[in-house]
């Protein structure tokens, strides 16, 4: 490392250990328009393996997030947990998430939570968790699967959410650099799951101004947490062991069993981990136009 070069990664990442100021509401409001034929690209495109974040601007990703949202919010014919009341309440949580990444970091930036949350969104829609999408002038209809059976609409929310905020603040480097610089935020969370960490505290910050309902409820945002603490990929060899017993269990017997009353509420927020994990690295097997060296 050059001269001087600790003394600014330490300015670099010291930020990120300080409180989370949100700023008014008022300094979010601004013009948010996009033009009719492009609002269409993007709600068709949302269901579809072939998205590209790359291939829309920041206002289009934004409204590929309420677009999913939404599809959430009509899953059910109860409302779902933390339901908007108007859709500039949602557009202002949204920009404020925006305004939370920095622009300065190349890969985990808005940009990519955006992809991420269309992952999460395509993923559910395969398993059925999600009511099928129109593309074009037919409806994609996956066959059902007893994993969109068990998730249930806090699971779905949940996943989609989490996924919009995963890396909110994330300085552009990762937790061995942090635990090797000896940063304020590596200190202020033991050298463990240090940016998931700071992701989740930032995050709940950011709902408490801007989605009250969501972080008022414990059970949601306790799956948020889990949800975003699973993305560390220091617990990625665990979470792929227990992939494999849970696939081992599936083919012995009859998956809808495996989902009793004593393992469903474990197993349920597994599947979840392992879809938000599916889709934070999905890059190097998705759409050569949504390819690791487009994010260069």
């Amino acid at each position: 490392m050059q001269p001087g070069a600790r003394g600014q990664a330490q300015r670099c990442v010291r930020f990120s250990s300080e409180p989370c100021q949100i700023k008014p509401a008022n300094c979010f409001c601004r013009d948010f328009s996009i033009p009719d034929d492009r609002k269409d690209v993007v709600t068709r495109a949302i269901g579809t393996w072939a998205f590209s974040a790359h291939d829309f601007n920041d206002d289009e990703l934004l409204l590929a997030a309420v677009a999913s949202l939404s599809r959430q919010d009509s899953c059910s014919s109860s409302a779902p947990i933390g339901t908007y009341a108007f859709a500039e309440q949602l557009l202002t949580f949204l920009l404020a998430t925006r305004k939370a990444y920095n622009f300065f970091v190349k890969y985990h930036n808005f940009r990519h939570a955006c992809d991420v949350l269309q992952a999460v969104f395509y993923f559910l829609l395969q398993i059925r968790a999600l009511p099928p999408v129109m593309h074009g002038d037919a409806i994609s209809d996956p066959p059902s699967t007893c994993l969109g059976q068990v998730l249930q609409p806090i699971h779905t929310f949940s996943l989609i959410v989490s996924a919009l905020g995963h890396d909110v603040g994330h300085p552009g480097v990762n937790n061995l650099f942090l635990e090797t610089m000896g940063a304020p935020l590596a200190l202020l969370y033991n050298d463990r799951s240090i940016l998931e960490s700071f992701h989740c505290a930032a995050y709940s910050q950011i709902l408490r101004r801007y989605w009250a309902a969501v972080a008022a409820d414990k059970a949601c945002r306790k799956l948020m947490i889990n949800i975003i603490l699973a993305t560390d990929m220091s617990h990625h060899n665990q979470y792929m062991s227990k992939l494999a017993a849970l696939d081992e269990i599936v083919a012995s017997r009859d998956p809808a069993s495996i989902f009793d009353e004593k393992h469903v509420q474990e197993r349920r927020e597994l599947l979840c981990c392992l879809l938000i994990k599916g889709a934070d690295i999905c890059n190097v097997v998705s759409p050569p136009a949504n390819s690791m060296a487009s994010w260069c």
